[in-house]
């Protein structure tokens, strides 16, 4: 199979010290509170007995719950495996501080920042720049994570960060659509009027498990809320083993990670809904999923059709 399956990401808390307006976390469940410590520390566990070796922690923001976090890449590192921590910087307001946080992870081997013209509304280019030059003196393997709307973002990123090319990776993703004006400005394509432009690639097998301990075959399957396409279950009550072997099992989960977004295109492409698909624009793979697949009437004739 062609899926990706090279980590986990699990989201400790949904709370985020910042409101950015292409964000999906912004619309987490606010009943949900952060994750017990125990209880990451059994699926940490789980997670070495399926023989994956690397975890990520997502959010929310991960550094709000920094005493949590120095227990667990401690953890993973005692089992093997890798950490990394996705992060919007904020704990880097001073230098100073920036070092304190960071003595406090020894064990942590991976620091991306989530940097864009959205996260800058929120926190400092040079809070940033603090973190990233922490990481470095820290050792940490440092990736900025950059989404953008049009070409203007990048190169004002650049002009930004430019300086740091050669010591850290920054990796530029296109957003997905979200509420507001500038949402118009995503570059669009008609997927269904030329097929072979639709990525096959696809992050499916990179599971994702949330506050609330719901597993997710890829972190944009945690928005299927309407079909729980690509759901496996909660690994609070049954086994992250057992859950991850039922659903590669599974048609959606074989079909998707041989085909990617592509394939699910392909399926529709002479299906019932073919006239009114031709017109409609997605800015990446991903949504060519989530629109189609949670949508409970195409889901059902995905379902029977491959």
């Amino acid at each position: 199979m062609k899926f990706f399956e090279e980590g986990i990401y699990i989201s400790p808390t949904s709370r985020c010290n910042a409101g950015c307006r292409h964000c999906v976390a912004q619309d987490d469940q606010p009943e949900l509170s952060d994750v017990k410590r125990s209880e990451i520390m059994d699926w940490i566990d789980q997670i070495a007995e399926i023989g994956i070796k690397s975890i990520r922690f997502v959010g929310g923001e991960p550094f709000l719950v920094l005493p949590d976090l120095q227990v667990y890449v401690k953890r993973i590192k005692e089992l093997g495996m890798e950490s990394t921590v996705v992060t919007n910087a904020s704990w880097a307001r001073t230098k100073v501080n920036a070092h304190k946080v960071l003595e406090t992870l020894p064990d942590l081997n991976n620091l991306i920042i989530s940097s864009d013209r959205f996260h800058l509304e929120y926190i400092a280019a040079d809070t940033v720049k603090n973190a990233i030059e922490a990481g470095l003196e820290h050792k940490k393997n440092v990736i900025m994570n950059v989404t953008y709307i049009e070409k203007s973002d990048i190169e004002h990123m650049n002009s930004l960060f430019g300086a740091y090319t050669d010591r850290i990776f920054i990796q530029v993703v296109k957003t997905m659509p979200f509420d507001g004006p500038e949402a118009e400005k995503i570059v669009k394509h008609c997927y269904f009027q030329k097929p072979t432009r639709t990525p096959k690639f696809c992050w499916i097998g990179n599971y994702f498990i949330n506050t609330n301990g719901d597993v997710y075959a890829c972190c944009q399957a945690s928005q299927g809320l309407e079909t729980n396409y690509l759901t496996l279950g909660n690994v609070n009550k049954e086994r992250l083993k057992n859950l991850v072997n039922k659903i590669q099992k599974e048609d959606v989960f074989q079909f998707i990670g041989n085909n990617g977004p592509r394939g699910i295109v392909e399926v529709f492409k002479e299906s019932p809904y073919r006239d009114e698909l031709m017109s409609i624009e997605f800015a990446s793979g991903c949504e060519v999923c989530q629109q189609l697949l949670n949508n409970p009437e195409k889901y059902d004739y995905f379902v029977k059709h491959i």
